[in-house]
Formats: C-alpha cells, sequence, structure tokens
C-alpha cells in the first residue's frame, strides 16, 4: 500500500507469468490491485506477485531489494529473499520463526489481514479485447477442524509444502502456528488439525503471566 491504490489497474505482461500455484492470468489481462491481492493470496498466484512487484517498485528486482530491506526492519535474521512469489531458487530461505514473525506483521495491515480471512473472491477481468470475464479463486488453504482460523496462507519449498496460519485459542488469545514439509495435502491437512488441537487443549492462562502455552507436545 506504500506505492499502489487498491482501485489502480495493473496489467499482466508476459515476463510476469510463472507456472505453478494461481496460474490463471493471460498476458494483456488487467485487474485492480485488490483482484490481484486476492489472487496472491487465496490461490497462490506468482504471475500476481511479479505483476504487483514490478508496478510497485518499477521491477521485479527493486521489490526484492525492498523486501530484503524490509526483512532488516523487522529484525529477521534468517530470511533472505530472491523473488515476490516465494519459489523455490537457490539462495533464497527463511525459517519458521521468521515466517511467524512476517506473518505477525501481515496481520498489522487491516485490509490484507481481511483478505486472507476469506475461502474464495470473485475476480474482474477484463481481456485484451476490453471485454469482461469472471473467474472465482478459492483458499488453498482447507479448514480441518471446527477451529476458529483468522489468517491463513499456504506455499511450497520444492516439492514441500508449508502453511502458516492464526487459530484462535481459549480466553480470547490468539496463536500463529507455521508448518513446514508437508509431502502432500493431506499431509498438510492432518498438521493443521493436530497443532491447532493441539494447542487448543493444552494452553492454560495464568493471570500473572499474561498466558503462556504449557505442557505441549
Amino acid at each position: 500500500f506504500e506505492k499502489l491504490k487498491l482501485t489502480d489497474k495493473l496489467t499482466v505482461i508476459q515476463d510476469d507469468i510463472v507456472v505453478g500455484s494461481g496460474n490463471n492470468l493471460l498476458e494483456g489481462e488487467t485487474l485492480s490491485f485488490e483482484d490481484h491481492l486476492y489472487n496472491l493470496m487465496l490461490p497462490s498466484s506468482n504471475t500476481s506477485a511479479n505483476c504487483i512487484a514490478r508496478y510497485a517498485y518499477g521491477s521485479v528486482q527493486n521489490f526484492v531489494d525492498k523486501m530484503n530491506e524490509k526483512v532488516s526492519e523487522f529484525g529477521l535474521t534468517d530470511t533472505f529473499c530472491m523473488n515476490p512469489s516465494g519459489l523455490l531458487i537457490a539462495g533464497q530461505y527463511t525459517t519458521p520463526k521468521d515466517m511467524a514473525m512476517i506473518a505477525c506483521e501481515y496481520r498489522k495491515v487491516e485490509h490484507l489481514n481481511n483478505i486472507w480471512k476469506v475461502q474464495n473472491h470473485d475476480l474482474t477481468i477484463e481481456k485484451k479485447d476490453g471485454s469482461i470475464r469472471k473467474l472465482n479463486v478459492v483458499s488453498t488453504f482447507t479448514y480441518a477442524n471446527d477451529r476458529t482460523y483468522e489468517g491463513h496462507k499456504t506455499g511450497s519449498l520444492g516439492d514441500m509444502g508449508n502453511v502458516v496460519f492464526f487459530v484462535r485459542l481459549p480466553y480470547d488469545y490468539l496463536a500463529v502456528v507455521v508448518l513446514m514439509g508437508g509431502e502432500k495435502d493431506e499431509m498438510r491437512n492432518r498438521d493443521i488439525m493436530k497443532s491447532s488441537d493441539i494447542l487448543f487443549h493444552n494452553f492454560r492462562y495464568i493471570p500473572e503471566r499474561n498466558g503462556i502455552f504449557e505442557n505441549l507436545i
């Protein structure tokens, strides 16, 4: 939001297009910045990530440089970015702890925080010929049980899946969870369910200590 307004129109060029998650846009198609954000956060569109980066800072590389500046501002020491999408590339790395801290910073931006709480969204896409097509995009995050999830994002590191999410706990506490290493969706969904259940059932609130986690297994 430092450089773009939600209503700004961003047109995809060929260099933006990347295969993989959320590969649903064509060269010459135009979306609002807001719809690109939904496309980035729900189906994990690498193409929207590149398009946003290019419009925000003039080039993908300039955007990546800004990402690494933010990493330093947040005090993170185990993260280095080399592309806007998070796609696996030699030299790019992070840790669960750093991902959790980044997620907490993300939650501070109200509109972004609202985007990653939804399960689907209708994109309005202007095609090259000026006609409009609608596309419903769906979150890659699966609600594995009846817990209250408040923000979630999936991704991948090579063949390994990862996910970050917030789950509501007793006494209105909120926990951030980062899971890495899920080779398949079923494994990731199992880990989401197990980790959120462990947190929910093992959380003990101690007023004098402002709430802590105890006896986690």
